[in-house]
């Protein structure tokens, strides 16, 4: 008995690893694609909010969503209530499990509990209860944050229409790694923008730069919201790796 036990151990030492810790390519090239989609997204920031504005010079929220999601193949329904059906429903009881790119979905000016605003998801806050977005506001195209208390108020959910990528095992995430990697470093040697679906992640379009101080109390969190951008943001800015913290009196680019 003990040796066909032995035996089956050695048979089961033999078989590969489970499916989890095998490559999925395509989970790596939708972490990548979501990327593209938020950075192409940030190059519009500061263009005017025009009703049925498609792009490129001036947008609606939809015509944002509609012209980002577009460059890189994916066609989105052109109201936000038709966007509210499309991909598919993400529980929102854990922002956390939220990734980049999902549809964020909002209520009305008129009634918070019917569908009126949509905006792209960036990312949480260590708390795991705040988030970015980026949308086209009546303000223009902007970063904003869940805390705030006009969407707070209003905020119905979330959409997937990439494929999930929030679960990618070690593999994954170190392709995904070196893949980014090789695109920041081609976007940051190229002056111009591609007119085509390639788009650079190091790009922030047109607008001047800004900077803050950080002041006593002041976190990279804290600063984001104030500034209306994201942690991701600041540190790429400013060439921090995701250890450091910026010391008081230190000048940060925001923008």
């Amino acid at each position: 008995m003990r040796r066909i036990a032995a035996l089956l151990f050695a048979l089961l030492a033999a078989i590969p690893l489970s499916a989890s810790h095998s490559v999925d390519s395509s989970r790596v090239k939708a972490a990548i694609t979501a990327e593209r989609i938020v950075s192409e997204a940030r190059t519009h920031i500061g263009k005017p909010y025009v009703y049925g504005g498609n792009g490129p010079s001036s947008f609606d929220c939809t015509g944002l969503t509609c012209y980002v999601y577009r460059q890189f193949g994916i066609d989105l329904s052109r109201t936000s209530k038709d966007q509210a059906e499309d991909g598919h429903k993400v529980s929102t009881r854990r922002l956390s499990k939220l990734q980049k790119g999902d549809l964020i979905i909002f209520g009305s000016r008129e009634n918070p509990k019917e569908v009126g605003h949509v905006g792209i998801f960036i990312e949480c806050d260590d708390s795991g209860k705040d988030f970015c977005f980026i949308h086209a506001s009546t303000h223009g195209v902007m970063v904003s944050w869940l805390h705030e208390e006009y969407y707070s108020k209003r905020f119905l959910g979330a959409r997937r229409v990439l494929e999930d990528f929030d679960k990618m095992n070690r593999k994954e995430k170190a392709m995904f790694e070196e893949e980014l990697g090789r695109l920041t470093t081609k976007a940051s040697s190229t002056s111009s923008q591609s007119t085509n679906s390639t788009v650079s992640l190091s790009s922030d379009g047109h607008q001047p730069a800004r900077y803050h101080t950080v002041g006593r109390g002041d976190t990279l969190q804290s600063i984001a919201k104030k500034r209306h951008t994201t942690v991701e943001e600041i540190r790429r800015l400013n060439g921090l790796s995701s250890y450091e913290t910026p010391a008081r009196g230190t000048r940060l680019r925001v923008r």
